[in-house]
């Protein structure tokens, strides 16, 4: 289960409901963003995070 804070409590009580009946649920934000990220192109190699080359 995978909730965010700011859910309304109706929407708390329902997915409660939901994953005892289910088995699993994901806030939908949480839903688009996993989709998103998925569907993203996946570049080469990032480098952005390393050190410049020295020498």
């Amino acid at each position: 289960m995978f909730l965010l804070k700011d859910m309304a409590p109706e929407q708390l009580v329902h997915a409660v409901r939901t994953l005892a009946s289910v088995g699993g649920v994901l806030a939908p934000a949480v839903g688009r963003q996993a989709i998103d990220s998925y569907l993203a192109p996946q570049g080469g190699c990032d480098d952005s995070g390393l050190l410049p080359a020295v020498g």
